[in-house]
C-alpha cells in the first residue's frame, strides 16, 4: 500500500473524530486550507499547522513522508477540519441483513402477534 492510500483520521473544529479518509485526500483539504494537520512532538504534545508550516516541517525516522521533485512532505496521520463542526449522525437501516448482523445472526421472533 502506498502512503498516499493510507488511512488519516479526520476531526472536526471541536476535536471529535468524524471520518478516516486517505493521505492523498488530507493533504487536498490542508492545501486548500480547509483543514489543517496536527504535528505529534516528541514530548507527546500534538498542535495544529497549517499547509504553508507543514511544509516545512522535518521528516523524521517514525513518519511516513511523500517524495515530489524539490523535497519531503511528512504524511499526515491526523487532521483538524476547520469548517466543520456537527458530528454526522448514522441512522441505523431497518433491513433484514442489517437486523441479522446487529443480532449475530440469532433469529428474532415476535411471540403474541
Amino acid at each position: 500500500m502506498s502512503v498516499l492510500q493510507r488511512e488519516c483520521l479526520v476531526l472536526n473544529r471541536s476535536w471529535q473524530a468524524v471520518n478516516i479518509i486517505t493521505v492523498q485526500a488530507a493533504l487536498s483539504m490542508m492545501a486548500a486550507d480547509a483543514a489543517t494537520g496536527m504535528d505529534f512532538t516528541a514530548a507527546g504534545n500534538f498542535v495544529p499547522v497549517k499547509w504553508n508550516d507543514w511544509l516545512n516541517l522535518s521528516v523524521r525516522a517514525e513518519d511516513d513522508c511523500i517524495g515530489t521533485p524539490s523535497r519531503r512532505v511528512r504524511a499526515p496521520r491526523v487532521i483538524i477540519a476547520v469548517k466543520f463542526n456537527k458530528v454526522p449522525l448514522k441512522r441505523p437501516r431497518l433491513t433484514m441483513r442489517h437486523l441479522r448482523e446487529r443480532t449475530a445472526g440469532v433469529a428474532l421472533t415476535l411471540n403474541g402477534c
